[in-house]
């Protein structure tokens, strides 16, 4: 059969992301100081902006202590009544949100709490307090322990046994005297100091120097199982005590306000000094508009206006975008502003979309990089967002970072002597309703850096 070519002509639909469109998905996407630099730009080469009436770009807020990384809660902003609602410690009907603002803390903070929990002792804590103040940013011993004891007159072996003691704190491999030392606490903290990677430790110049041949005869192995020692070895931290050093913390400003209604219900609304604020400056292009003579001209600031409108509309658009998406999740997470996180509700990024009605990604690209401020504190926008857990009972479903702040709490008011499985604490949730395998609680307790329970019975007892 012979194959014959013909034209047909048809019709379809299809989104073309013109410049336009793709600068207004940039736009979306940008968080306050993002916005504020593009705004700042076309200001200084547009002639036919101008910056709103009474929206001076203010100086910057001072950085907020304590920023997580993450997702999680931002400590509280104390605003003055000018920006909505009055400052001051947030209300004690917010049960079960924190709201105090306090300093990410030290190494050395980090620490002391630790001693003055495991070690009853007074002399022990006095020595721990020495060994504290010796430490490098690191983590690592600085002083030597006849140093040490000498200055605190005692015997060496009492600065060896508090020693033996703290090293076994968090993080895992501080107050190691040398990096062989720093890793090895940080295996057996893992129970993976079998004997050939003990043997590898003895041997870190061999390794330095690159000589595989002789570091797999010290250790015994050959060449697979070398490569399997070197892998784990990466995968720890030569220096532990490094991620406690204090680094500027950006400013974050909330796009989104909360506040509560004299009627009792919650308002929201835009943060002005979140939204840059534009006009078009009509004065200016009427009293230009006799001046121009040469098509040049004339095109240059038909093209300016153009531009102008655009950004004013999509700044507006911009708005309205984040705060029907701010309306529609403080609708689903009432119960979460009323009571804290025994209020939150499980809530998809579908869900918001079918509410909002706009399209998932536009909700994902809202959604990035804004901040509401509540009376209970400031939280990215991501963290109303949470994956569904079946209850025990038929349609009851428990958000999920409910139920990881259920178990964080569940292993800080265990008993020292007996901490929790993760069997129990499975158990446990499914009596307060909650149906969770004993898998999930492991992933959740590996997610929040929390250890299982051998390394914190280990810990609790000094060993």
């Amino acid at each position: 059969m012979a194959l014959r070519q013909k034209l047909e002509a048809r019709q379809a639909q299809s989104l073309t992301l013109t410049p336009q469109l793709q600068q207004s998905i940039k736009l979306l996407q940008m968080n306050r100081d993002e916005l504020s630099a593009l705004v700042e730009s076309e200001l200084e080469s547009n002639p036919l902006l101008r910056q709103a009436e009474g929206a001076a770009t203010p100086p910057p807020p001072p950085p907020l202590p304590g920023a997580p990384g993450g997702g999680g809660r931002i400590p509280r902003l104390n605003w003055p009544a000018a920006r909505g609602g009055k400052g001051g410690p947030a209300p004690e009907t917010q049960g079960g949100m924190e709201d105090d603002a306090s300093a990410a803390p030290s190494l050395q903070d980090h620490l002391l709490l630790q001693a003055q929990l495991e070690l009853r002792d007074a002399g022990a804590r006095r020595i721990a307090l020495a060994l504290i103040d010796a430490l490098d940013e690191a983590g690592y011993l600085s002083a030597s322990l006849e140093d040490l004891a000498a200055q605190l007159a005692v015997a060496r072996g009492e600065v060896e046994r508090v020693l033996a003691q703290v090293q076994r704190f968090d993080p895992a491999g501080v107050f190691a005297r040398d990096l062989a030392e720093c890793l090895r606490l940080q295996l057996e903290e893992q129970d993976a100091l079998s004997e050939a990677m003990a043997a590898l430790l003895a041997n870190l110049d061999l390794l330095a120097r690159g000589d595989r041949q002789r570091l797999r005869q010290r250790c015994g192995v050959d060449d697979d199982a070398l490569d399997v020692l070197l892998s784990k070895l990466r995968r720890l931290d030569p220096k532990p005590g490094a991620r406690f050093l204090s680094e500027p913390v950006e400013a974050v400003v909330p796009d989104l306000l909360l506040r509560r209604a004299a009627n009792g219900a919650w308002q929201i609304e835009l943060n002005e000094e979140a939204m840059p604020q534009v006009l078009v400056d009509h004065g200016y292009r009427a009293e230009i508009a006799g001046s121009l003579r040469r098509r040049e001209e004339k095109s240059y600031v038909a093209e300016q206006l153009r531009s102008a409108n655009w950004l004013v509309r999509a700044l507006q658009q911009r708005a309205a975008t984040v705060l029907k998406i701010g309306q529609a999740i403080v609708a689903r997470q009432e119960s979460f502003f009323d009571r804290g996180i025994e209020g939150l509700r499980p809530l998809t990024l579908r869900e918001l979309a079918e509410d909002t009605e706009l399209h998932e990604s536009t909700v994902s690209r809202a959604i990035a990089g804004k901040y509401m401020e509540t009376p209970g504190g400031l939280y990215p926008l991501g963290y109303f967002l949470s994956q569904a857990l079946p209850g025990v009972r038929p349609g009851e479903r428990f958000a999920a970072e409910r139920v990881r702040q259920r178990i964080r709490a569940l292993i800080a008011a265990e008993e020292p002597a007996a901490p929790l499985s993760d069997e129990a604490i499975a158990a446990q949730l499914e009596a307060d309703g909650v149906k969770v395998a004993r898998r999930t609680v492991a992933k959740y307790r590996d997610a929040m850096g929390l250890p299982g329970r051998p390394q914190r019975r280990r810990r609790r007892a000094g060993r």
